[in-house]
């Protein structure tokens, strides 16, 4: 809900836009199905807009997630364009937030187009508020967090309705003249390599926020156990402590909360490293006296870079 009002504005840099969504792109294409074709269109370079990249990444994700899930047995195309326009070819027909007004400066123009069943135009004018979903029980926030990390970047969001083919989600940043330096920062930052391996088990309660994390594992090349709460999870963990080496878990769940797992965990006898991830700041989430402390904190929403580091960090030292 924090992140949904824009109270939650994360580490904003100025960063290349196209990069930073190029690099969701192996995630993305891997929880595609057979029968959905994705086309992208980024530039080479740019446009450098002044942001958040893991929150970027998953403005991304949610509108790909929403996308995919729109298509008629799972069939269809997802399109992805990146460009800059003018303020004047912002459309101002289902433009979101209502009361967005653009300046006189270029934006950079994030498109996710599908061919699937559209939107009515009674669900259109909902499609942002929190309490309202077209989906089944435990999905449907994607769109409000959406907004809500636009409203912390100065951006917006149109929707154009052709229910057959399909719809076009268009998010406009405001372009930043601020290039030399992001590209010094790209030239001098060092690579880090880390070899692939391990079992995580990763404890989740959204199911398509724990989609996309083990497709992100996975990727990275870790076998991934999955537990709904922190009860399941320590559950799992004793079935199959001798193969898990890092424990992933999310902070805000149902029954049993992030610091509650990490303490039952320690009482079970688990000595793997375990990494705490929060849409809250890393300082509120550490305020406090805690009977048990994580190996590692990871901000929500993350980047498949940010896990391999933060992987990195715990597994690999």
């Amino acid at each position: 809900m924090l992140r949904y009002l824009g109270h939650i504005s994360g580490r904003q840099t100025t960063m290349n836009l196209s990069d930073v969504c190029r690099q969701s792109l192996t995630p993305l294409r891997s929880a595609l199905t057979s029968g959905v074709t994705l086309n992208v269109d980024f530039p080479e370079s740019g446009p450098f807009v002044h942001a958040d990249a893991g929150q970027i990444q998953q403005v991304l994700t949610n509108l790909f997630t929403n996308a995919q899930e729109s298509l008629p047995d799972d069939q269809g195309i997802i399109g992805l364009i990146i460009r800059t326009v003018s303020h004047e070819d912002i459309s101002t027909s289902n433009r979101f937030p209502l009361d967005w007004q653009p300046r006189d400066i270029p934006y950079a123009c994030l498109e996710i187009s599908d061919t699937g069943r559209g939107i009515s135009k009674e669900d259109i004018e909902k499609l942002f508020d929190p309490f309202y979903t077209t989906k089944f029980t435990g999905r449907g926030m994607g769109l409000p967090v959406t907004m809500g990390i636009l409203k912390t970047h100065g951006g917006c969001i149109t929707v154009e309705n052709e229910p057959d083919p399909g719809s076009v989600f268009r998010v406009y940043l405001p372009v930043s003249t601020e290039k030399e330096s992001v590209k010094h920062e790209k030239e001098t930052k060092p690579k880090r390599n880390i070899e692939n391996g391990g079992t995580v088990l990763l404890i989740e309660d959204e199911e398509g926020v724990r989609d996309m994390a083990k497709t992100m594992l996975t990727h990275l090349g870790y076998k991934v156990i999955e537990a709904q709460d922190g009860v399941e999870a320590v559950s799992l963990f004793q079935e199959h402590q001798n193969e898990i080496d890092c424990v992933l878990s999310d902070l805000t769940m149902p029954r049993m909360d992030g610091w509650e797992t990490l303490t039952t965990l320690r009482e079970k006898g688990a000595d793997v490293p375990v990494i705490l991830a929060s849409g809250y700041d890393k300082d509120s989430v550490m305020a406090g006296d805690h009977p048990e402390l994580p190996q590692a904190f990871l901000n929500k929403p993350y980047s498949i870079a940010a896990l391999k580091d933060v992987l990195m960090e715990v597994i690999r030292r």
